[in-house]
């Protein structure tokens, strides 16, 4: 195990806490090895035997589902965005297991009957974002979607004030050719919401 500090970009997941509360972890080079007394020269590396995959990739669930105790604190699973999950990477933070699923279930309000959907929108929370305001309660509402034959057309749609778009706009520094300019659409990520905004008309 290699310890070391890590920049990480913003999400709103792990904005909740403090960063001291955080570990970070990497499986990506990860690979399961036993240790033997003597160094056939068949299939072995300086006297440690390659596990199969199979067992490798128990080893990582067992590890995630009990944590890690480092220097007197227990690290539970937090969870991870796509990204990370393509990467082999995912964040543990400290307390119980029980106190981590709290503080998950306390990030949004979660579908309570879909599981797959319940994992996207937690990945939403974990996606890196440039810049992230904190809107209060009157600074957002939701909009009913446009739908016919239980298909909705606007899913994912919504709009955006011109006073907001230009202050994200100005706070990401975006440009164009050198010049700033206030974008027509924004991608967004908002209390488990994904989707796009055009400018409010």
């Amino acid at each position: 195990m290699i310890l070391r500090f890590e920049k990480h970009s913003a999400n709103r997941a792990i904005d909740s806490q403090s960063l001291e509360d955080y570990i970070w972890i990497s499986f990506e080079k990860f690979g399961l090895q036993y240790a033997l007394e003597t160094s056939p020269s068949g299939g072995l590396d300086n006297g440690f035997q390659h596990a199969p995959a199979k067992e490798a990739s128990d080893y990582v669930v067992r590890l995630l589902r009990t944590g890690i105790h480092l220097n007197r604190v227990s690290y539970h699973f937090f969870d991870h965005s796509n990204s990370q999950l393509k990467s082999k990477t995912c964040f543990l933070l400290a307390g119980s297991a029980e106190e981590v699923s709290l503080t998950i279930e306390s990030l949004a309000d979660f579908p309570k009957k879909s599981v797959a959907k319940s994992s996207k929108r937690v990945g939403q929370l974990f996606s890196a974002a440039k810049f992230a305001p904190n809107l209060g309660s009157d600074g957002y509402e939701d909009i009913a979607d446009m739908k016919k034959d239980d298909y909705a057309f606007t899913d994912g749609c919504g709009l955006i004030s011109t006073a907001l778009a230009k202050m994200l706009a100005q706070k990401t520094d975006i440009r164009f050719r050198n010049q700033r300019y206030t974008p027509p659409v924004f991608q967004i990520r908002c209390r488990g919401y994904k989707g796009v905004l055009t400018l409010s008309p």
